[in-house]
């Protein structure tokens, strides 16, 4: 039986494909499996591609990806890369690609602190505080 396939027969495609025709909100996937791409795209299971220099093959490797998504009239994101070195790649990428308008990056926070400050972005100092920030 393919790995792909579940013990009824379906792959993740039959799922989401009406998800995704109902849906209003930009679907993203598949985003860890590189060979998956190809079925994914030609579905139009997907609105866009998404990966980083780690885990796709470093710049070379988001770059054939980017350029694959630009075939079908996709965008390529790209999401975060783990460490600072790789996110500089990961910039790297999305500077040279024209088909990029989001860019992921983890914003650190100290260690045993989990609330939800650190996810304002910033944000708070232009529009005052963040509606899910948790304030002691």
């Amino acid at each position: 039986m393919d790995p792909r396939t579940s013990s009824f027969g379906l792959t993740a495609q039959d799922g989401l494909l009406p998800l995704k025709r109902d849906s209003l909100h930009p679907m993203d996937r598949p985003q860890q499996c590189l060979y998956a791409y190809p079925s994914w795209l030609l579905l139009k299971a997907t609105d866009f591609l998404r990966g980083d220099v780690v885990i796709k093959g470093g710049i070379t490797g988001m770059m054939k990806i980017a350029h694959l998504a630009e075939a079908f009239g996709l965008n390529c994101e790209l999401h975060d890369a783990y460490t600072a070195t790789n996110q500089v790649a990961s910039l790297n990428v999305a500077m040279a690609i024209s088909n990029c308008e989001y860019f992921e990056a983890l914003v650190p926070h100290d260690p045993g602190k989990y609330d939800f400050d650190f996810l304002s972005y910033g944000l708070e100092e232009r529009f005052g505080p963040a509606p899910f920030a948790v304030h002691p």
